[in-house]
């Protein structure tokens, strides 16, 4: 809390209020409302899991986007070998891990450890490679 990203009040409004909330009070309301009915008709979240939102103290986190890794950056074929910028291979370099997801994770990361099998099988692909074509 002394860092300003956790936050702590009394009330569902007063929290509302302390993170700048507008609809947090009619937001933990209306899920309330659902939990005591048993049934989310808003996002069908399962009943189980449906505990009301009440107590002495509530709690907030600011909880920023961000990123655990690198998108783009080398481009490399499956073997690992490195393209030049127009496009042609560049004899005995060779690229694997987060510097060389050119083509893998260019756009997006899908998350769910993807990266680390790209990786893993990309690395170990890039190391046989160059191991068999050595001169």
């Amino acid at each position: 809390m002394e860092m300003g990203v956790a936050f702590e009040a009394d009330s569902v409004e007063a929290l509302g209020e302390l993170i700048k909330a507008k609809n947090l009070a009619e937001t933990v309301s209306r899920y309330n409302e659902l939990a005591e009915k048993g049934k989310d008709e808003d996002f069908n979240k399962d009943a189980s899991f449906m505990k009301a939102v009440e107590g002495e103290k509530y709690y907030a986190l600011y909880m920023g986007m961000s990123s655990s890794g690198t998108f783009g950056g080398i481009d490399t074929d499956l073997q690992g070998r490195v393209y030049s910028e127009d496009g042609a291979i560049i004899e005995g370099l060779y690229a694997a891990g987060e510097t060389a997801s050119g083509r893998v994770l260019y756009k997006e990361y899908p998350g769910s450890g993807t990266a680390i099998m790209c990786f893993l099988t990309f690395g170990r692909e890039a190391g046989r490679h160059a191991a068999e074509n050595l001169k």
